[in-house]
């Protein structure tokens, strides 16, 4: 009696190792054209070397999930690096990482690249307390290779 034959399939796994990385508050300020400050408040992280792409996560106070974002290396390093500050009234927004929004397909964050760092802005204006805004929005990036 004849045994069947069974197909076998070889399935090959990226070797993945993801990496928290170390997150920081920045802030910016520029004067405008209208005789007043304009502050920006931002969390950045570096990109680092050998990465495919960095997953950003912001939660909520309670720490649930409220977006997620793919940023890919070749995209971060496709952005021009930047110096331009946020909206001084004379000067364009810098240009924007190109990213993914994975929960609603809605990109709904400004990232920009800042020599080797990579800014999320969190808000833009002028003499209020920015505390509030960063506990409110905490955000956690995991970076694959």
């Amino acid at each position: 009696m004849m045994q069947p034959r069974q197909a076998q399939r070889s399935v090959q796994i990226p070797d993945v190792h993801p990496l928290a990385v170390e997150v920081t508050r920045v802030s910016e300020v520029a004067a405008n054209k209208f005789g007043t400050i304009t502050e920006a408040y931002f969390w950045e992280f570096l990109s680092v070397a050998g990465a495919t792409h960095y997953i950003v996560t912001r939660n909520n106070t309670v720490e649930a999930v409220q977006q997620r974002y793919r940023i890919l290396q070749g995209d971060f390093e496709a952005t021009a690096v930047t110096s331009i500050p946020i909206l001084t009234g004379d000067d364009p927004f810098p240009p924007a990482i190109p990213v993914r929004e994975e929960l609603s397909g809605v990109v709904r964050a400004n990232f920009y690249r800042r020599g080797n760092g990579i800014r999320y802005l969190i808000v833009w204006g002028g003499g209020f307390d920015p505390n509030p805004y960063y506990d409110n929005n905490p955000i956690r990036v995991v970076v694959y290779f």
